[in-house]
């Protein structure tokens, strides 16, 4: 009597199944990974479009950077794609303080005396022709202090905030 069952053993089976649950575990965590430096990349990227739109709106107003320390807070229209951080949440932007409106999207306002700390109001400071940076997202969010060169480096730890 000749045996013609055709198909695969249940053993066959199961160990297809494992075999693709791992190839999935592992395709899930580089995927996560490659979000979370995605949305870190966007993040300094951001905070280096705010500086190019001070810096942009301070040469079109036709004024040079005072010598000494200057901050400013800013609108986020200097920026093309608007006031949203890549994890979700808006810009804490800085509109108090003020000193003197520089253009109709930034202003002149006094330097905090503190580092930069989350739930701080965003603000650029420049001092001895550098710029730098704190970009906010409120309470208990990521958020950004560095200067420029810091944020065109590889360096992420300037993103403090990451769980």
């Amino acid at each position: 009597m000749k045996n013609n069952k055709k198909g695969f053993t249940l053993v066959e089976l199961l160990a297809v199944i494992v075999i693709l649950a791992l190839i999935m575990g592992i395709a899930v965590v580089s995927i996560g990974n490659v979000l979370s430096t995605s949305r870190k990349n966007v993040f300094k990227e951001s905070a280096v479009g705010f500086i190019d739109g001070v810096r942009k709106q301070l040469y079109l107003a036709g004024k040079d950077p005072d010598v000494g320390e200057v901050c400013y807070g800013f609108s986020s229209s200097i920026l093309e794609s608007g006031g949203q951080s890549p994890y979700g949440h808006n810009y804490v932007l800085r509109n108090s303080g003020t000193k003197e409106l520089v253009t109709g999207k930034i202003w002149q306002i006094n330097c905090p005396t503190s580092e930069c700390a989350a739930g701080d109001s965003s603000y650029i400071k420049h001092k001895d022709n550098v710029y730098s940076i704190c970009l906010t997202t409120g309470s208990g969010n990521p958020f950004i202090s560095a200067t420029e060169a810091q944020l065109k480096s590889d360096d992420t730890t300037i993103i403090h905030g990451l769980s």
